[in-house]
């Protein structure tokens, strides 16, 4: 009888890990694998060229090739008025950069910048089957970065702009070596590690157990995507920052917890700002008090980019 109840317990035990590992799988298609909702889709198109109807006629498309031989997209948007800034405004998760056009809007209304909008691997209109969350996709944005400087002329500023991931992945580049003509970036809603942020997902969206979970998913990322998610390192990247950074969060973020904000901001070895806009979810701080994040915008680029006035 006590040999029928261990056999018992072990059929359960196997059994459970069966699951555990089916349900690791598929948390991992879920969040790395391109799918539906980050698949290019026209509609947005038009939307965009809707939105920027008094820009139309200077919207320009741009195509490079990623160092594995992706090809990457982006939307160049001139300011109406002569600027010799550019926001690289960059999008988050399962988006596109043309979904921001709100966002673009802000800084061609507020501070006449001209705005490229990239859209990252996996996403929009560039190739790539996985997201990246910033670990490869900061290298994409350095060849942005070249691209633009190359087009533009050596004399051009630069202010990198990001949310969610984008902040994510603005920040992971701060270590590698940016040009002199990257001035400030304006961090929205980044993670601290990448870690950390799968953990929250694992636990409070999908139910499951950090451990077998986690461990699972990196194998597989390393197996077919080739880098770990403990290379998403955001805090460690911060800690050798040498470009302006202020980091804005809302204080009723659930999807990025506020608390992953106060890492990156203590790390954070050059000039830094820290804003918390209390009522805000997951990036509407612009949108839901456009006064106190605009007020904390508008200073901080006064400072760093030349010809920017703080009007407030």
């Amino acid at each position: 009888m006590l040999k029928k109840g261990v056999l018992l317990a072990s059929f359960g035990l196997v059994a459970s890990a069966i699951l555990l590992r089916k349900r690791s799988k598929q948390i991992y298609q879920d969040i790395f694998v391109k799918n539906d909702n980050n698949q290019y889709n026209e509609a947005l198109d038009e939307k965009f060229y809707q939105d920027m109807e008094e820009q139309y006629s200077r919207i320009h498309e741009y195509d490079i090739i990623s160092h594995d031989g992706l090809k990457l997209h982006g939307a160049y948007v001139e300011s109406p008025l002569w600027s010799n800034t550019v926001v690289i405004v960059c999008h988050g998760y399962t988006i596109s950069g043309k979904q921001l056009s709100k966002r673009a809007k802000y800084y061609l209304d507020n501070y006449k910048f001209n705005v490229f909008l990239p859209d990252w691997r996996g996403h929009g209109k560039s190739e790539g089957k996985f997201a990246c969350f910033g670990v490869v996709d900061h290298q994409d944005l350095m060849l942005w970065i070249n691209k633009i400087i190359e087009t533009k002329g050596p004399q051009i500023q630069i202010v990198l702009d990001g949310t969610s991931m984008g902040a994510a992945t603005i920040l992971q580049a701060v270590d590698k070596g940016l040009p002199n003509n990257v001035k400030c970036l304006v961090a929205d809603s980044s993670f601290d590690t990448l870690e950390n942020w799968i953990t929250h997902e694992i636990v409070n969206k999908y139910y499951s157990l950090k451990h077998p979970t986690i461990d699972t998913i990196n194998n597989l990322l390393e197996k077919e995507v080739g880098f770990s998610i403990y290379d998403g390192n955001v805090v460690k990247a911060v800690s050798n920052a040498r470009v302006p950074i202020i980091f804005i969060h809302g204080g009723s973020d659930n999807v990025v917890p506020t608390k992953m904000v106060y890492p990156l901001y203590n790390a954070c070895s050059s000039e830094k700002e820290l804003v918390i806009i209390p009522e805000a979810d997951h990036c509407r701080g612009l949108y839901i008090d456009f006064y106190s994040y605009h007020q904390a915008v508008s200073e901080f680029l006064s400072r760093h980019v030349k010809g920017v006035k703080n009007e407030n």
